[in-house]
C-alpha cells in the first residue's frame, strides 16, 4: 500500500519532472509538477492532466 508522504518530508527518491514515470488510480503517467505532498502528473493515454498524492514510481535513476 502506498504512504502518503508528509508536507515537510522529502521523497525516497528523487522525482524529476517530465522524466518520472508513475502509476495513479487513474493510469500511467508521468510527473509534470510538484507541490509539497502533491503532484500533477499527465497521462498521455488519455490526455490528461490530474492532480494526486497517491502515487506508485515506475522507474527510478
Amino acid at each position: 500500500m502506498p504512504k502518503k508522504v508528509n508536507k515537510k518530508e522529502q521523497y525516497p527518491f528523487q522525482v524529476e519532472l517530465h522524466v518520472t514515470r508513475v502509476r495513479t488510480r487513474e493510469g500511467n503517467g508521468v510527473i509534470i509538477s510538484r507541490q509539497g505532498e502533491w503532484i500533477q502528473v499527465l497521462l498521455p493515454t488519455r490526455n490528461k492532466i490530474i492532480e494526486t498524492s497517491l502515487f506508485l514510481v515506475d522507474e527510478v535513476s
